[in-house]
């Protein structure tokens, strides 16, 4: 007889559910036909309003590989978290349940993961809408960090820094299970991944970018990263987390970049939607009171060694959000200009 593939590792992939009902087959579908197969994989139902909860049941009934926990709404990070609580993998996969991965992924992180010995291993993803997908053009050479190296790609990334967003984000990578042997995410933050990003850096010795791309990403135009509430501002208490991480762990040269990371992300933010904010007191409460919270640093940040634009952007938010967003505007449309000629 023919010997038999060894299994490999137990891998928990832990999926959120929540108003998906539309995407959730393409998900689930693109789980249980992976060419890994020693999976477990956990569907948490978040209180979805939607027949979502049902169709969980549904796919367990199908797969063995296949377990539901159906609980009260909590958020992105509470789901998160109930899936930590009782998965059993040495390894533990993210996925969020609007998007979905290639046939072959898990086989390949896992493999890279195996091969290289790292704590965390990371792919590249594919972004897509309804209407089309958009392969992201950076260099995809294969490197390992470790050592102080790890914190380049949350410490000195530009807004919109490709390396800076396969970095933070939580579902495009596989991760030795001991990274979340006590740790968990912030309930109730819309920005989980910036908040905890930090802390999964500092207990991973070793961090592969094998940057293959695996996983693809849905950009809604309902979801929260595209609309604006007071919950976007949770972005900017996640700079705040992690220099109090970096001040606890001694790590204090790394502090003045998240400053500036975390001053012109406030201007972006403000500035790309002072027509919301300005119709709302309480969105213009919150922004005057961030803006006040971080007018020193701001301040500071005018006599470094900044672009002319950025010093520009961070002098409008100081004085004239309004003119910021005109500003920010006038950008746009010359960058969009550009591009076209």
């Amino acid at each position: 007889m023919p010997n038999k593939r060894k299994p490999g590792a137990l891998i928990s992939v832990i999926v959120p559910v929540y108003r998906v009902e539309d995407y959730l087959f393409r998900c689930v579908d693109s789980l249980v036909k992976q060419t890994y197969k020693n999976l477990e994989i956990i569907l948490v139902d978040d209180g979805s309003p939607d027949r979502c909860g049902e169709l969980c049941d549904d796919w367990a009934k199908k797969d063995a590989r296949i377990k539901v926990i159906h609980k009260k709404n909590g958020g992105l990070s509470s789901a998160r978290n109930a899936g930590l609580d009782v998965c059993r993998g040495e390894y533990i996969i993210f996925v969020d349940s609007d998007d979905y991965l290639a046939d072959d992924a898990i086989e390949y992180m896992y493999a890279d993961i195996q091969k290289t010995d790292a704590d965390i291993s990371i792919c590249d993803f594919v972004p897509f809408s309804q209407k089309a997908k958009s392969h992201n053009t950076y260099p995809k050479k294969k490197f390992i960090v470790s050592g102080k190296d790890k914190w380049n790609y949350i410490v000195h990334s530009k807004q919109h820094d490709i390396y800076g967003v396969v970095t933070v984000v939580q579902w495009n990578k596989i991760f030795k299970a001991h990274i979340f042997k006590k740790l968990r995410f912030q309930n109730g933050k819309v920005n989980e991944d910036e908040f905890i990003i930090a802390d999964e850096l500092g207990l991973a010795e070793k961090i592969s970018y094998n940057l293959k791309p695996l996983y693809y990403y849905l950009q809604r135009d309902d979801s929260i990263i595209h609309s604006f509430s007071a919950k976007r501002f949770d972005g900017i208490d996640a700079y705040d987390h992690r220099i109090n991480y970096f001040k606890k762990h001694n790590l204090t040269e790394y502090i003045p970049n998240i400053i500036r990371l975390k001053i012109t992300h406030l201007a972006y933010l403000i500035g790309q939607n002072y027509h919301i904010i300005r119709k709302n007191e309480q969105y213009k409460t919150i922004s005057k009171r961030y803006i006040n919270e971080n007018a020193a640093d701001a301040k500071e940040l005018l006599h470094t060694n900044l672009s002319r634009n950025d010093k520009i952007r961070i002098r409008l938010l100081l004085s004239s959000p309004r003119l910021l967003n005109i500003f920010l505007k006038a950008k746009a449309k010359s960058h969009e200009k550009s591009s076209n000629a």
